[in-house]
């Protein structure tokens, strides 16, 4: 079609046509409160979807009842740490480990072993869900070196003894 026939054809077009043809694809526009409330129910998703993201993998991990953090706390309890001396040469050290989790946690040893209930044996490695104690035991344990368990690979307690208090302490480091 020639550049004058095309312009013919258009300009030939009925009025009436073109309105019917523009009202006909107008888009509609979603009328306020509508509007608002799927924006809402978005938000709501959103940030129902991240607090089941960050709090999901919450491991709580307790030495005698007290809560590890990155604040360092005595490894044994009173009545144990008269038990067990201060520092010398080497140490056998067993370390209660209370763990509250919420689904499946695996809690691994790069030294000593670990001890659960039904495992009487000992292994490098203990699997469990919920709340479950473990008992972590060094063999031979040096004043001057760090020991390390990791829970669920995002989690590393590193126990060493303290100078300082002349007592063994752990302290949790949670990686990102």
């Amino acid at each position: 079609m020639k550049n004058e026939a095309m312009a013919r054809a258009l300009t030939e077009l009925d009025d009436e046509l073109i309105e019917q043809a523009n009202t006909r694809f107008e888009r509609k526009r979603k009328s306020g409160p509508a509007r608002i409330l799927a924006a809402a129910a978005g938000f709501v998703i959103i940030f129902a979807a991240l607090f089941v993201f960050l709090s999901g993998g919450k491991v709580e991990i307790s030495v005698n009842g007290a809560v590890l953090s990155g604040v360092p706390v005595e490894a044994f309890s009173p009545q144990t740490s008269s038990a067990v001396p201060a520092r010398s040469a080497f140490q056998n050290l067993s370390i209660p480990l209370d763990i509250k989790a919420k689904g499946k946690v695996t809690v691994t040893a790069f030294d000593g072993i670990l001890r659960s209930e039904p495992d009487s044996e000992g292994g490098k490695t203990v699997s469990a869900s919920g709340d479950f104690s473990v008992l972590w035991i060094l063999e031979s344990a040096e004043a001057g070196k760090e020991y390390r368990l990791s829970v669920d690979e995002k989690t590393d307690l590193i126990l060493s003894f303290d100078e300082g208090l002349n007592k063994w302490t752990i302290i949790k480091n949670t990686r990102r």
